[in-house]
């Protein structure tokens, strides 16, 4: 008349313990999967192959954001155009430190160029042309009936970061904190999400390059050619954070060339 009380004690304890065996099982393939997702977005850089690593790096920062609504649906074409851009800022000598998604953050250091800054102003315009390039391949590539544009927003932040290493367990994976006063992390997430705010802003996907006025002004003082590609200057604009920012907003184009700094 069914199993003695003994025996089915004995049978929830086992099946208890495979329970909670296997609940560990997928929390340790979890925390595995997310060990390599921070890996891959924060490829080891020649920094971190260094015996020692600098305690900072000095330079600017230059985030971009795919901007495309049905692009984002296809993720082999996130993909391809990541790569593409890591390939574009790589040879103008950029370091790619954080990749997620539509998301690529580009250092450029200060040692290796003279106005870093320039260096992402011009890898943004460089930029243009390669995804104008992919506008004509890609439909084909991917049977893709409607007319692809290739759009970003990017924000430019001049300051200090310095490589680290981080640990899981066993696993240690590349990664970057601030260095120094400003977290140049935080400022151009900041700086990118002011786009959102610009008063003039089209509802049509549009490339725009953020950056701070007075950072504008240096690098047209560097190159005045520079000056006539910028849409708005000195604008006051305050979004979800408190801080009230003085933003000019400059328009990458694909038919610029590449502008270096004017020699005094």
């Amino acid at each position: 008349s069914g199993l003695p009380q003994s025996n089915l004690l004995s049978f929830f304890h086992r099946a208890g313990s495979i329970f909670f065996l296997l609940f560990l099982g997928l929390v340790a393939l979890r925390d595995y999967h997310e060990e390599r997702l921070l890996m891959q977005k924060a490829p080891v850089s020649p920094y971190h192959r260094r015996a020692v690593i600098p305690e900072a790096v000095q330079g600017a920062m230059l985030v971009l954001d795919l901007k495309n609504s049905g692009l984002k649906r296809g993720f082999d074409l996130v993909d391809i155009c990541v790569s593409h851009l890591s390939d574009v800022a790589a040879e103008h000598k950029g370091v790619v430190i954080l990749s997620e998604g539509g998301m690529v953050r580009v250092f450029f250091d200060a040692v290796e160029h003279e106005s870093p800054a320039l260096a992402a102003v011009n890898t943004c315009d460089a930029i243009m042309v390669r995804f104008r390039s992919l506008e004509k391949q890609l439909p084909a590539q991917f049977v893709i009936k409607q007319e692809l544009k290739l759009e970003f927003c990017a924000a430019i932040a001049v300051g200090s970061i310095r490589p680290v290493w981080h640990e899981i367990g066993t696993i240690r994976y590349a990664g970057w904190a601030e260095a120094g006063v400003e977290n140049i992390f935080a400022e151009s997430l900041r700086l990118l999400d002011m786009d959102h705010y610009l008063p003039t802003r089209s509802r049509t996907i549009e490339t725009r390059l953020v950056l701070t006025e007075s950072l504008a002004a240096t690098l047209c003082e560097q190159r005045r050619e520079l000056a006539g590609r910028f849409t708005a200057r000195n604008l006051l604009l305050k979004g979800k954070f408190t801080r009230e920012y003085c933003l000019a907003f400059y328009l990458p184009s694909s038919s610029a060339g590449r502008i270096g700094v004017r020699a005094a």
